[in-house]
């Protein structure tokens, strides 16, 4: 997007200082609290679906899982007295039924879903703010996000409203939204380089001073944080964090790291999350009873898996429209572009924590089609695997869903060195990379977390590229893709004018994955480019 246009497209966006925003409420007063019977208020969510629209089963028929479709029936059906429909963010990026139009078929999908509230997570800006923009202008979509504002030129206001009240009479909730500060990281960051993403304690203090404004000016009964943070220990500023920072959250429903979070209990909140990919739902009843001259929320929650929801009849419209999608989306990807003898692992177990022979035929397409003398390429941005048989497009645009496109950038051997050991020294996250070209002994050793998790990291002894020592005074040229090479995921040394800019690296993998015999295939498999101790 071009710096200078761009400030000008988005400059309408920026109208209105923090909590002067348009509200999603009614008009209805709380009233007094003797007059007021305790009601159900039941409350579903989601996070980090990805794409996962359409229900799913496995080789037994057990539904794995749950769809767009039976969620409707789901939350249809449900007796309460109120419902509430929330998603912890990244819902309109992800498998190819989100990726082909860019976000439209998800984006169509929600208003029937009735969602009142979407958190914005980091891939939700994969396409670009002003797409992003778009799909909710066009659509009507309720995201909010307290900590997204413009920098720059622009004066410091709010891209999406920080809240929304719902009053149901007997119920009045807030719901502030959260996007991770992380984002500018978690995707390419030309993406978001018109905006800030505050963090620690500007955070904390913007979330305060929501709880402050929602409590006393607007008499809401209950407060729920719809952040996408994780409760990952790798991020600082998570779920935990902000529940044991600010006081008055009651709920906080969370998405990022794709945990299963059943009802953590931290301070005065309770964090939930349903892990990823529609494998499960959450549901969270609220009582709201009358406590004295206090309203006081009685809070359980519960975590429902697919298996457990196959009896319900999945909602007749929602099923039609995902098969129309389904029906055109086919047309491109299920075309076969290629064949693999042996499975490619890509999953997230795997690929955020070793070297594995899907990251290594990536690297290796990037290198034949640039040139380049190696090739490193971040494992968050391959998000699943490619069993042995026949190679789909639609399956390449599920190992690579982003759109990143290969570039080749100069690095001095001692910059290349500081890349590798950063990319190795811990695993577990999107920052760990995956590499061919060179070979790499390192030691292998379990991190401590501040937290008392354990995660494996390298210690990196030596590195040969082109089969000898790397020199560290001497020029390389390494194939990356884009987000690497805007910084994506801290990797600051990346960020510097590409010497060439490609296709896609899903086109250039498509184009090895024809090419490349299945012997090669193999070899590519049996090559192990990290040698090291055993892992712990």
């Amino acid at each position: 997007m071009n710096r200078q246009s761009g400030r000008a497209g988005l400059a309408a966006y920026f109208l209105l200082p923090i909590f002067a925003l348009f509200f999603i409420t009614s008009c209805v007063p709380s009233g007094d609290v003797s007059t007021r019977r305790p009601a159900r208020l039941a409350i579903f969510h989601t996070n980090d679906i990805h794409g996962y629209a359409i229900q799913e089963s496995d080789d037994d028929n057990n539904l794995t899982r749950i769809g767009y479709a039976r969620l409707k029936t789901l939350v249809k059906n449900d007796p309460a007295d109120y419902k509430l429909l929330l998603d912890a963010g990244d819902i309109l990026h992800g498998q190819p039924l989100a990726t082909a139009k860019r976000g439209e078929f998800i984006a169509r999908l929600l208003p029937a879903l009735g969602y009142d509230a979407l958190a914005v997570g980091n891939h939700d800006f994969n396409y670009g703010l002003p797409r992003l923009l778009e799909l909710r202008d066009t659509y009507r979509l309720p995201f909010i996000a307290l900590n997204v504002s413009g920098v720059g030129n622009l004066s410091k206001a709010y891209v999406f409203p920080p809240y929304i009240i719902k009053d149901f009479g007997e119920i009045k909730v807030g719901i502030l939204g959260v996007s991770t500060p992380e984002t500018p990281r978690s995707t390419t960051p030309a993406n978001v380089a018109n905006l800030s993403f505050s963090d620690g304690e500007e955070l904390a203090k913007l979330v305060e001073a929501a709880v402050r404004h929602l409590r006393q000016e607007k008499g809401v009964d209950l407060v729920i944080a719809l952040t996408h943070l994780g409760t990952d220990p790798v991020s600082q500023t998570n779920a935990q964090w902000l529940a044991g920072r600010v006081e008055g959250l009651d709920l906080i429903i969370d998405g990022h790291s794709h945990s299963e979070v059943r009802g953590l209990k931290v301070g005065g909140s309770v964090i939930v999350s349903t892990g990823a990919f529609f494998h499960n739902v959450g549901q969270v009843q609220v009582v709201v009873a009358p406590d004295g001259l206090a309203w006081r929320p009685i809070i359980t929650t519960q975590l429902i898996p697919a298996a457990e929801l196959a009896a319900i009849e999945p909602d007749a419209k929602i099923e039609s429209t995902l098969k129309k999608m389904e029906t055109e989306l086919e047309k491109e990807t299920g075309v076969v572009v290629g064949r693999t003898p042996i499975d490619l692992r890509g999953e997230r177990e795997d690929i955020r924590n070793k070297s594995t022979n899907l990251g290594r035929l990536i690297n290796a397409a990037m290198m034949k089609y640039t040139g380049a003398d190696a090739a490193i390429f971040n494992s968050g941005s391959i998000r699943a695997s490619i069993p042995a048989g026949d190679i789909t497009r639609g399956r390449l645009l599920e190992v690579l869903p982003f759109g990143n496109y290969t570039v080749t950038v100069k690095l001095k051997g001692s910059e290349l060195r500081k890349v590798m050991q950063q990319g190795l020294a811990t695993g577990g996250h999107g920052g760990f990379l995956q590499f061919y070209g060179l070979e790499v002994k390192a030691d292998c050793r379990a991190i401590k977390t501040d937290e008392g998790a354990s995660l494996n990291g390298y210690s990196v002894r030596s590195i040969n590229i082109g089969g000898k020592p790397l020199s560290d005074r001497a020029d390389y040229i390494i194939a990356i893709n884009d987000f690497l090479n805007d910084g994506g995921d801290g990797y600051d040394l990346l960020k510097r004018p590409a010497v060439h800019k490609y296709e896609t690296t899903e086109e250039m993998l498509l184009k090895f994955l024809r090419e490349t015999s299945s012997d090669e295939l193999s070899r590519i498999d049996s090559g192990d480019n990290l040698l090291s101790g055993p892992c712990s």
